[in-house]
Protein backbone atom coordinates (compact mmCIF):
# COMPACT_ATOMS: atom_id res chain seq x y z
CA UNK A 1 0.00 0.00 0.00
CA UNK A 2 1.43 3.35 -1.08
CA UNK A 3 1.20 6.40 1.17
CA UNK A 4 1.27 9.64 -0.83
CA UNK A 5 1.82 13.20 0.36
CA UNK A 6 0.71 16.03 -1.95
CA UNK A 7 1.64 19.69 -1.51
CA UNK A 8 -0.43 22.40 -3.18
CA UNK A 9 -3.42 20.08 -2.90
CA UNK A 10 -6.06 22.82 -3.19
CA UNK A 11 -4.56 24.48 -6.25
CA UNK A 12 -5.64 24.22 -9.88
CA UNK A 13 -3.69 21.00 -10.48
CA UNK A 14 -3.82 19.73 -6.91
CA UNK A 15 -7.60 19.49 -6.60
CA UNK A 16 -7.94 17.38 -9.71
CA UNK A 17 -4.90 15.28 -8.82
CA UNK A 18 -6.46 14.32 -5.46
CA UNK A 19 -9.65 13.33 -7.29
CA UNK A 20 -7.66 11.21 -9.76
CA UNK A 21 -5.63 9.48 -7.04
CA UNK A 22 -8.79 8.51 -5.17
CA UNK A 23 -10.39 7.16 -8.35
CA UNK A 24 -7.23 5.16 -9.07
CA UNK A 25 -7.51 3.44 -5.70
CA UNK A 26 -4.93 5.36 -3.68
CA UNK A 27 -6.59 5.73 -0.30
CA UNK A 28 -3.68 6.77 1.92
CA UNK A 29 -3.31 10.34 0.72
CA UNK A 30 -2.31 13.32 2.83
CA UNK A 31 -2.86 16.82 1.48
CA UNK A 32 -0.69 19.75 2.55
CA UNK A 33 -2.93 22.81 2.47
CA UNK A 34 -3.22 26.37 3.68
CA UNK A 35 -7.00 26.29 3.93
CA UNK A 36 -8.63 22.87 4.45
CA UNK A 37 -12.03 24.35 3.56
CA UNK A 38 -10.88 24.37 -0.06
CA UNK A 39 -10.45 20.60 -0.15
CA UNK A 40 -13.01 19.02 -2.45
CA UNK A 41 -12.53 15.42 -1.30
CA UNK A 42 -12.32 13.73 2.11
CA UNK A 43 -8.61 13.03 2.60
CA UNK A 44 -6.23 13.44 5.49
CA UNK A 45 -4.73 16.89 5.56
CA UNK A 46 -2.10 18.94 7.33
CA UNK A 47 -2.34 22.72 7.45
CA UNK A 48 0.82 24.73 6.79
CA UNK A 49 0.91 28.49 6.39
CA UNK A 50 3.89 28.29 4.02
CA UNK A 51 6.45 25.93 2.54
CA UNK A 52 9.95 27.36 2.68
CA UNK A 53 13.40 26.62 4.03
CA UNK A 54 12.22 26.66 7.63
CA UNK A 55 9.24 24.31 7.37
CA UNK A 56 9.53 21.47 9.86
CA UNK A 57 8.83 18.23 7.99
CA UNK A 58 10.36 15.67 10.35
CA UNK A 59 7.18 14.76 12.19
CA UNK A 60 5.08 14.93 9.02
CA UNK A 61 7.05 12.74 6.63
CA UNK A 62 6.75 9.43 8.44
CA UNK A 63 5.79 6.34 6.42
CA UNK A 64 5.36 8.02 3.03
CA UNK A 65 6.59 6.31 -0.10
CA UNK A 66 5.76 9.09 -2.57
CA UNK A 67 5.85 12.90 -2.30
CA UNK A 68 4.24 14.95 -5.07
CA UNK A 69 5.36 18.56 -4.79
CA UNK A 70 3.00 20.95 -6.59
CA UNK A 71 3.21 23.98 -4.31
CA UNK A 72 5.30 26.95 -5.32
CA UNK A 73 5.37 30.63 -6.06
CA UNK A 74 3.86 31.43 -9.45
CA UNK A 75 3.28 34.76 -11.15
CA UNK A 76 0.47 36.31 -9.15
CA UNK A 77 -2.18 37.54 -11.56
CA UNK A 78 -5.22 39.51 -10.51
CA UNK A 79 -7.72 41.05 -12.93
CA UNK A 80 -5.35 40.29 -15.81
CA UNK A 81 -2.39 42.11 -14.23
CA UNK A 82 0.74 40.71 -12.65
CA UNK A 83 1.18 41.32 -8.94
CA UNK A 84 4.57 42.74 -7.95
CA UNK A 85 6.83 39.93 -6.74
CA UNK A 86 10.55 40.03 -6.05
CA UNK A 87 13.19 37.40 -6.80
CA UNK A 88 13.28 36.64 -3.08
CA UNK A 89 9.56 35.78 -3.16
CA UNK A 90 10.20 33.18 -5.84
CA UNK A 91 13.45 31.91 -4.32
CA UNK A 92 12.00 31.39 -0.85
CA UNK A 93 9.16 29.13 -1.96
CA UNK A 94 10.47 27.57 -5.15
CA UNK A 95 14.10 26.91 -4.25
CA UNK A 96 14.40 26.89 -0.46
CA UNK A 97 10.99 25.26 -0.04
CA UNK A 98 11.73 22.50 -2.54
CA UNK A 99 15.26 21.87 -1.26
CA UNK A 100 14.05 21.66 2.34
CA UNK A 101 11.22 19.26 1.46
CA UNK A 102 13.49 17.11 -0.73
CA UNK A 103 16.16 16.84 1.98
CA UNK A 104 13.58 16.00 4.64
CA UNK A 105 11.97 13.43 2.33
CA UNK A 106 15.28 11.76 1.64
CA UNK A 107 16.08 11.54 5.36
CA UNK A 108 12.60 10.20 6.12
CA UNK A 109 12.97 7.34 3.65
CA UNK A 110 10.64 8.59 0.91
CA UNK A 111 11.15 6.38 -2.14
CA UNK A 112 10.06 8.71 -4.92
CA UNK A 113 9.76 12.49 -5.20
CA UNK A 114 7.72 13.94 -8.09
CA UNK A 115 8.23 17.63 -8.78
CA UNK A 116 5.97 19.76 -10.95
CA UNK A 117 8.32 22.28 -12.52
CA UNK A 118 7.64 24.37 -15.64
CA UNK A 119 8.80 24.65 -19.23
CA UNK A 120 9.97 28.13 -18.19
CA UNK A 121 12.79 26.39 -16.29
CA UNK A 122 14.22 25.58 -19.72
CA UNK A 123 13.31 28.64 -21.74
CA UNK A 124 10.71 31.11 -22.93
CA UNK A 125 10.90 31.02 -26.72
CA UNK A 126 11.77 28.76 -29.62
CA UNK A 127 12.68 29.53 -33.22
CA UNK A 128 10.58 28.27 -36.15
CA UNK A 129 11.20 24.59 -36.87
CA UNK A 130 12.75 23.91 -33.48
CA UNK A 131 11.22 22.67 -30.23
CA UNK A 132 12.50 22.41 -26.69
CA UNK A 133 13.49 18.92 -25.55
CA UNK A 134 15.04 17.45 -22.40
CA UNK A 135 18.56 17.37 -23.85
CA UNK A 136 18.53 21.07 -24.68
CA UNK A 137 20.27 23.76 -22.68
CA UNK A 138 18.25 25.45 -19.94
CA UNK A 139 18.09 29.22 -20.37
CA UNK A 140 15.34 30.53 -18.08
CA UNK A 141 14.69 34.24 -18.46
CA UNK A 142 12.48 35.42 -15.60
CA UNK A 143 12.60 34.93 -11.83
CA UNK A 144 9.96 32.22 -11.92
CA UNK A 145 11.80 30.17 -14.52
CA UNK A 146 15.19 30.70 -12.89
CA UNK A 147 13.98 29.56 -9.47
CA UNK A 148 12.13 26.57 -10.93
CA UNK A 149 15.38 25.49 -12.58
CA UNK A 150 17.33 25.95 -9.33
CA UNK A 151 14.68 23.92 -7.51
CA UNK A 152 15.15 21.09 -10.01
CA UNK A 153 18.89 21.16 -9.45
CA UNK A 154 18.44 21.07 -5.67
CA UNK A 155 16.19 18.02 -5.98
CA UNK A 156 18.60 16.19 -8.30
CA UNK A 157 21.51 16.94 -5.97
CA UNK A 158 19.59 15.70 -2.92
CA UNK A 159 18.53 12.49 -4.68
CA UNK A 160 21.97 11.68 -6.07
CA UNK A 161 23.52 8.72 -4.31
CA UNK A 162 20.46 8.15 -2.13
CA UNK A 163 17.61 5.63 -2.21
CA UNK A 164 15.13 8.39 -3.13
CA UNK A 165 14.44 8.74 -6.85
CA UNK A 166 12.91 11.77 -8.52
CA UNK A 167 10.77 12.69 -11.52
CA UNK A 168 10.61 16.25 -12.83
CA UNK A 169 7.77 17.33 -15.13
CA UNK A 170 8.06 20.52 -17.18
CA UNK A 171 4.61 21.43 -18.51
CA UNK A 172 3.90 24.47 -20.69
CA UNK A 173 0.85 26.65 -19.99
CA UNK A 174 -1.90 24.48 -18.51
CA UNK A 175 -5.56 24.82 -19.50
CA UNK A 176 -8.74 23.31 -18.12
CA UNK A 177 -11.70 24.12 -15.84
CA UNK A 178 -10.57 26.31 -12.95
CA UNK A 179 -7.58 27.75 -14.80
CA UNK A 180 -6.28 31.13 -13.70
CA UNK A 181 -3.45 33.38 -14.80
CA UNK A 182 -2.46 33.78 -18.44
CA UNK A 183 -4.83 31.25 -19.94
CA UNK A 184 -7.83 32.79 -18.20
CA UNK A 185 -6.70 36.17 -19.50
CA UNK A 186 -6.62 34.65 -22.99
CA UNK A 187 -10.15 33.28 -22.50
CA UNK A 188 -11.34 36.71 -21.43
CA UNK A 189 -9.99 38.29 -24.61
CA UNK A 190 -11.00 35.46 -26.96
CA UNK A 191 -14.61 35.26 -25.71
CA UNK A 192 -15.20 38.98 -26.09
CA UNK A 193 -17.48 40.17 -28.86
CA UNK A 194 -14.86 42.48 -30.34
CA UNK A 195 -12.87 41.80 -33.53
CA UNK A 196 -9.31 40.95 -32.49
CA UNK A 197 -5.95 41.81 -34.13
CA UNK A 198 -4.65 38.23 -34.18
CA UNK A 199 -4.91 37.23 -37.84
CA UNK A 200 -1.95 35.57 -39.61
CA UNK A 201 0.28 35.20 -36.54
CA UNK A 202 2.65 32.43 -37.66
CA UNK A 203 3.87 31.21 -34.30
CA UNK A 204 3.57 27.87 -32.48
CA UNK A 205 2.93 27.51 -28.75
CA UNK A 206 2.46 24.29 -26.78
CA UNK A 207 -0.13 23.72 -24.04
CA UNK A 208 -1.30 20.86 -21.81
CA UNK A 209 -4.81 20.00 -20.59
CA UNK A 210 -4.89 19.66 -16.81
CA UNK A 211 -6.30 16.11 -16.78
CA UNK A 212 -3.65 14.95 -19.23
CA UNK A 213 -0.93 16.39 -17.01
CA UNK A 214 -2.46 14.66 -13.98
CA UNK A 215 -2.56 11.35 -15.83
CA UNK A 216 1.16 11.75 -16.53
CA UNK A 217 1.82 12.42 -12.83
CA UNK A 218 0.01 9.24 -11.82
CA UNK A 219 1.93 7.25 -14.43
CA UNK A 220 5.14 8.54 -12.88
CA UNK A 221 4.07 6.96 -9.58
CA UNK A 222 3.57 3.52 -11.14
CA UNK A 223 6.18 3.33 -13.88
CA UNK A 224 9.76 2.72 -12.73
CA UNK A 225 11.04 4.06 -16.04
CA UNK A 226 10.07 7.52 -14.73
CA UNK A 227 12.66 7.31 -11.96
CA UNK A 228 15.44 9.90 -12.06
CA UNK A 229 14.09 11.47 -15.24
CA UNK A 230 12.98 14.89 -16.46
CA UNK A 231 10.07 15.00 -18.89
CA UNK A 232 8.61 17.70 -21.11
CA UNK A 233 4.93 17.24 -21.89
CA UNK A 234 2.25 18.78 -24.14
CA UNK A 235 -0.96 17.84 -25.92
CA UNK A 236 -1.52 20.87 -28.13
CA UNK A 237 0.78 22.97 -30.31
CA UNK A 238 -1.01 25.73 -32.14
CA UNK A 239 -0.65 29.29 -33.40
CA UNK A 240 -2.21 32.18 -31.49
CA UNK A 241 -4.50 32.87 -34.46
CA UNK A 242 -5.79 29.30 -34.54
CA UNK A 243 -6.19 29.06 -30.77
CA UNK A 244 -8.34 32.19 -30.58
CA UNK A 245 -10.36 30.97 -33.56
CA UNK A 246 -10.99 27.59 -31.89
CA UNK A 247 -12.13 29.24 -28.65
CA UNK A 248 -14.50 31.50 -30.56
CA UNK A 249 -15.87 28.60 -32.59
CA UNK A 250 -16.57 26.78 -29.30
CA UNK A 251 -19.04 29.50 -28.36
CA UNK A 252 -20.60 29.65 -31.81
CA UNK A 253 -18.84 32.83 -32.84
CA UNK A 254 -16.94 33.62 -36.01
CA UNK A 255 -13.20 34.21 -35.53
CA UNK A 256 -13.43 37.93 -36.48
CA UNK A 257 -9.66 38.32 -36.66
CA UNK A 258 -7.79 41.04 -38.52
CA UNK A 259 -4.13 41.77 -39.03
CA UNK A 260 -2.52 44.64 -37.15
CA UNK A 261 1.11 45.77 -37.47
CA UNK A 262 3.30 44.83 -34.53
CA UNK A 263 3.73 48.41 -33.32
CA UNK A 264 -0.03 48.90 -33.12
CA UNK A 265 -0.52 45.52 -31.45
CA UNK A 266 1.91 46.64 -28.75
CA UNK A 267 -0.24 49.73 -28.17
CA UNK A 268 -3.36 47.51 -28.11
CA UNK A 269 -2.01 45.45 -25.20
CA UNK A 270 -0.69 48.54 -23.46
CA UNK A 271 -4.25 49.87 -23.37
CA UNK A 272 -5.31 46.57 -21.75
CA UNK A 273 -2.53 46.92 -19.18
CA UNK A 274 -0.84 43.77 -20.54
CA UNK A 275 2.12 45.07 -22.55
CA UNK A 276 4.25 42.11 -21.45
CA UNK A 277 1.95 39.62 -23.17
CA UNK A 278 2.93 40.77 -26.66
CA UNK A 279 5.91 38.39 -26.84
CA UNK A 280 3.65 35.47 -25.96
CA UNK A 281 1.13 36.46 -28.61
CA UNK A 282 3.75 36.66 -31.35
CA UNK A 283 6.51 34.39 -30.01
CA UNK A 284 6.79 30.62 -30.25
CA UNK A 285 7.31 28.14 -27.41
CA UNK A 286 7.14 24.68 -28.92
CA UNK A 287 7.65 21.53 -26.84
CA UNK A 288 8.91 18.14 -28.03
CA UNK A 289 7.55 15.46 -25.67
CA UNK A 290 8.76 12.35 -27.51
CA UNK A 291 10.68 11.19 -24.45
CA UNK A 292 7.68 10.71 -22.14
CA UNK A 293 5.64 9.18 -24.97
CA UNK A 294 8.37 6.67 -25.77
CA UNK A 295 9.62 5.93 -22.23
CA UNK A 296 6.27 5.72 -20.42
CA UNK A 297 4.02 5.16 -23.46
CA UNK A 298 2.04 8.16 -22.24
CA UNK A 299 -0.69 9.48 -24.48
CA UNK A 300 -3.25 12.24 -23.75
CA UNK A 301 -6.45 10.85 -22.27
CA UNK A 302 -8.40 13.86 -23.52
CA UNK A 303 -7.79 15.19 -27.02
CA UNK A 304 -6.96 18.86 -27.23
CA UNK A 305 -10.10 19.79 -29.16
CA UNK A 306 -12.28 18.34 -26.41
CA UNK A 307 -10.10 19.84 -23.67
CA UNK A 308 -10.44 23.32 -25.15
CA UNK A 309 -14.19 22.88 -25.52
CA UNK A 310 -14.54 21.79 -21.87
CA UNK A 311 -12.40 24.73 -20.73
CA UNK A 312 -14.31 27.29 -22.79
CA UNK A 313 -17.66 25.93 -21.61
CA UNK A 314 -16.54 26.12 -17.98
CA UNK A 315 -15.35 29.70 -18.43
CA UNK A 316 -18.57 30.83 -20.06
CA UNK A 317 -20.82 29.15 -17.51
CA UNK A 318 -18.98 30.12 -14.34
CA UNK A 319 -16.78 33.15 -14.98
CA UNK A 320 -18.13 35.32 -17.79
CA UNK A 321 -21.64 34.39 -18.89
CA UNK A 322 -22.40 37.78 -20.45
CA UNK A 323 -19.44 37.75 -22.87
CA UNK A 324 -20.07 34.28 -24.28
CA UNK A 325 -23.34 34.87 -26.09
CA UNK A 326 -23.35 33.91 -29.74
CA UNK A 327 -22.55 36.60 -32.21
Amino acid sequence: MINILVTGATGFVGKRLIEKLIKDGYHNITAIVRNPNKLSYPVNYITLSSIDGTTQWQSILKNYQVVIHLAGQTHGVKDGRYLPLTYDNFYTLNVEGTRNLAEASQKAGVEHFIYLSSIKAQGEFTTPGEALCEDGQSSPLDDYGKTKFLAEQALIKTSKGSKMSYTILRPPLIYGPGVKGNFRSLLKIATSSWPLPFAHINNLRSFIYVDNLIDAITQCIKNKKARNQTFLIQDLTVSTSDLVSIIRQNIGRKPMLFKLPYVFLTKFFSLLGRKGIIDRVYGSLEVNDNKIRQSLHWRPLVNAEEGLKITTTWYCRTISKHTCTRG
